[in-house]
């Protein structure tokens, strides 16, 4: 449980990273590139607790 938590932490900081960047041409604030980010963590973290279980 405890690696599987590690994992998701680090995919989400990887892909708000990798969003934001992408985001940055097209997005104007910092709260739509946070938002992206969030969408996709979220995304990431439900697939990580189904896989895992």
């Amino acid at each position: 449980m405890i690696t599987t938590v590690t994992l998701v932490i680090v995919l989400l900081f990887s892909l708000d990273l990798t969003v934001g960047l992408a985001a940055v041409g097209s997005s104007k604030t910092m709260v739509e590139r946070l938002q992206a980010g969030y969408f996709v963590a979220v995304f990431l973290l439900v697939v990580g607790i189904y896989y895992s279980c």
